[in-house]
């Protein structure tokens, strides 16, 4: 799509002023917050302590009183005999300079003894009755209350003094005082007054005392007061835009309260505390500002930093490793260091190492590259190396001439004197074509035992000439063996582009025919490209050569299964495993050429291995449904000598978990006796399973009797060449008649093949033969064929009309 949604871009030095800026942003709100409670705390505090302080003052203010009246009673009263006349004069001079001479707004006294009634006379002085109800509650509290306030009519406050005389009962003195003067003697704040209110019958407040100051207020007070709870001592007032503190103490008696209230101004005291909220509020959002100003200068050269050194991180993928580190060591010149230094000298060091990471890479790359393209053992170019170059020369137009080299029995010296020697031949014959070609000529090795010689520009006729020169030369080449002296030759093929193919794949197709022909001829010549090599054999060749490639993969491979009979107990006990092939019309047939190419071409493993795991599969099956038979597989030379073929089989038969004994591998005497060794090794293996050996074709090959005895088989399968017109042919008797002696006497069995008719199947019987195996005993078939129905003989019936095909 041309247009895609861009996604925001926030840099890095944002996003951590972002989140820093966030968290200082939560965290003044959380000081801020605190500092509201602190405050709120402080001035809930400062009140609870302006009103104790209040209290305590007042408190003070009264006990100086009561402590100036207790001791001026004390100390003229103490002598005073009620009973005489004469002590009334002390009395009176007593009340005289009270109240002319204390500084107290005294009013009255009344004196009397506790021992008199209360309705008794006393001395009394001033106004011409102290409150009864004063009184009484003075009395009845005179230790927790010394002091009352009554209105009624007047406000008046009442104190109460004992003074303990000696030998005579306690004296009890009242003393009323102007209330009114009296609290205005309190000292106050400036801000500070006093009003005392009490309420009526009607629960309406009349103010009884007012300073000075807020006289003419009273109105608005008493207006202000009648919605609150006079019996809280502290209220708060907005009033004509001031703020005034209410202290409420209640100094009346209960039944006839009088509040006596401390009015204070306390806006300024308000307006300073939230000015300093203010300047606690505006300081933190200086803190804030400096912190985060502070941050992004760290942070932003810091990140500057990092940003420089990220953009400077494509030199190293460019490989400019010197530099990156120069141009690091620039922006590293600083008075101090941080993280960041620490980055960069880390880089640094990763440059250092991906440098010499890169220069190992290069040079294993090249390795590689050497080892793709060159033989390790000559140093010569390879089969991929020749054909990438051939293929571009020739794309060019480019005219020469081609010559492989083919050396004759090569497997024989690698198999007599070791892989070791077979070396020093290839090392020598490759050294040899070097010194013979040109220069500008192309030598390489393409396989174990074939070189290719690319000549640019060179006819035919020089081509012959340079092969008949290393055809001599590999003549007269000599290589010690183990006990013999090894004199290779080779076969040269020959092929000239544009004339015999104008691509290398057609050139190679040609010099492999030339390689054949000369093969046929016997080997040690050299042969040119002809048009007439193109045969129908050829055709043949090529086409069951594809078919090996392609048959597995396509599924074009199917087994049959040809019953072998005991000549004892006249019963089928096995079946020996044969492979067909679908050809081009879709008809099965005998896959005989198509193993002659895979065994030519290196394929034959694959195919073996495909019909061991089909085998298993089908034994499997037959032992699931109850059909106990053994199947013979066939393994062909080269597989029976493969290390991995025969470890692959091992497995295989394991995993499945099928009994083994009902598995017969028959393998040719040139397989058993060509490495006598390998093959007692790979039967051990396979026999310690539980598998069975047979020895197929016995008889036409090297027939060595002595070499049966170290090998532990269970069955020879005589060739059917003997057996065939063993009826007429008294030689064949007696060749038939010795194995089978021989075998009983090894503990072998024996298997006749190409029993065909009733008289081959009665000579093998009266001979001795343990088993038969032909059409005469049964066809190949398909595995539904014959173990899809109880009775066997009944599909030996069928299949006897079938034509003939036999591997």
């Amino acid at each position: 799509m041309k247009s895609q949604a861009r996604r925001f871009r926030l840099t890095v030095v944002n996003q951590v002023l972002f989140v820093l800026g966030l968290v200082l942003l939560i965290g003044l709100a959380g000081l801020v917050n605190l500092n509201e409670r602190n405050f709120d705390n402080f001035a809930q505090e400062e009140q609870q302590f302006s009103y104790l302080n209040y209290e305590r003052q007042l408190g003070e203010f009264v006990e100086e009183t009561m402590d100036y009246l207790r001791v001026s009673a004390r100390s003229h009263l103490a002598q005073v005999d009620f009973n005489h006349q004469a002590d009334d004069r002390k009395l009176i001079n007593y009340w005289r300079n009270l109240y002319i001479y204390s500084h107290l707004p005294i009013l009255g006294a009344e004196f009397f003894e506790e021992s008199q009634e209360v309705d008794q006379h006393r001395h009394r002085f001033g106004y011409s009755k102290i409150s009864e109800r004063a009184k009484k509650v003075l009395l009845q509290n005179t230790e927790e209350q010394s002091w009352v306030v009554d209105c009624n009519p007047h406000c008046i406050v009442y104190f109460t003094v004992t003074v303990e005389r000696l030998n005579r009962p306690s004296l009890q003195a009242f003393y009323g005082l102007d209330a009114g003067r009296f609290l205005n003697a309190f000292p106050l704040d400036l801000d500070s007054h006093h009003i005392a209110i009490s309420p009526d019958e009607n629960g309406n407040y009349h103010a009884v005392y007012a300073s000075e100051a807020i006289k003419g207020n009273v109105e608005k007070i008493l207006e202000l007061v009648k919605d609150y709870d006079l019996n809280q001592n502290l209220h708060h007032i907005d009033y004509s835009g001031r703020n005034f503190e209410f202290r409420v103490s209640d100094v009346g008696m209960q039944s006839s309260p009088v509040y006596l209230i401390k009015i204070s101004d306390i806006t300024k005291r308000l307006a300073k505390i939230e000015s300093i909220r203010q300047k606690n509020s505006w300081y933190s959002v200086l803190i804030i500002s400096l912190s985060l100003f502070a941050s992004l200068i760290i942070l932003r050269t810091l990140l500057r930093r990092v940003s420089r050194t990220i953009r400077l991180l494509p030199l190293l993928a460019h490989s400019n490793f010197e530099r990156f580190r120069q141009r690091m060591a620039l922006q590293n010149r600083r008075w101090f260091h941080d993280e960041s230094d620490d980055i960069g000298r880390a880089l640094k060091r990763l440059s250092h190492q991906l440098e010499n990471y890169e220069s190992d890479l290069k040079g294993r790359a090249l390795e590689l590259e050497w080892t793709a393209n060159y033989d390790a053992l000559t140093e010569l170019p390879n089969r991929n190396f020749v054909a990438h170059t051939l293929q571009k020369r020739l794309i060019t137009n480019e005219h020469g001439a081609l010559l492989l080299v083919d050396i004759d029995n090569f497997k024989y010296v690698n198999d007599i004197s070791g892989h070791d020697v077979g070396d020093e031949l290839l090392i020598k014959l490759a050294e040899q074509i070097k010194k013979i070609v040109a220069s500008d000529h192309l030598v390489a090795r393409l396989s174990s035992d074939e070189f290719l010689i690319f000549g640019p520009d060179l006819s035919i006729r020089h081509a012959q000439v340079l092969g008949q020169r290393i055809n001599v030369m590999a003549n007269q080449l000599r290589v010690a063996g183990s006990g013999i002296i090894h004199n290779p030759t080779v076969s040269v093929g020959i092929a000239v582009a544009p004339e015999h193919g104008e691509r290398y794949e057609d050139l190679m197709t040609a010099l492999d025919l030339c390689i054949q022909e000369a093969k046929n001829r016997g080997k040690n010549c050299v042969v040119t490209y002809q048009q007439d090599l193109r045969g129908e054999d050829f055709k043949q060749q090529h086409y069951w050569l594809e078919k090996a490639k392609t048959a597995i993969g396509e599924q074009q491979l199917e087994l049959f299964y040809q019953p072998i009979l005991n000549n004892n107990s006249q019963m089928v006990q096995h079946y020996e495993v044969l492979l067909r092939v679908r050809d081009s019309s879709g008809g099965l047939q005998s896959a005989y050429p198509l193993i002659l190419a895979a065994e030519q071409h290196g394929l034959i493993e694959a195919i073996d291995r495909y019909v061991v795991q089909c085998a298993l599969t089908q034994l499997e099956s037959n032992m699931a449904h109850g059909h106990l038979c053994r199947l013979a597989v066939n393994l062909s030379g080269r597989s029976f000598c493969s290390e991995d073929l025969i470890s692959s089989i091992v497995h295989e038969i394991k995993m499945r978990k099928v009994d083994a004994s009902y598995i017969i591998f028959e393998i040719t005497e040139s397989a058993a006796l060509s490495d006598l060794e390998l093959a007692q090794k790979h039967i051990q293996a396979l026999k310690e399973l539980g598998c069975q050996l047979a020895l197929d074709d016995f008889g036409v090959g090297y027939s060595s009797f002595h070499s049966l005895s170290r090998l532990s088989f269970d069955f020879i399968k005589i060739d059917g060449s003997f057996v065939r017109d063993i009826e007429h042919n008294p030689n064949h008797q007696v060749f038939v008649r010795a194995l089978v002696d021989i075998a009983k006497q090894l503990g072998y069995q024996t298997i006749a093949e190409f029993v065909e008719t009733q008289n081959i199947q009665q000579a093998t019987i009266d001979l001795g033969v343990d088993f038969s195996q032909g059409y005469h005993i049964g066809k190949p078939a398909p595995a539904s064929q014959y173990w899809q129905i109880d009775r066997t003989a009944e599909v030996l019936l069928l299949s006897k009309d079938q034509e003939s095909s036999y591997e």
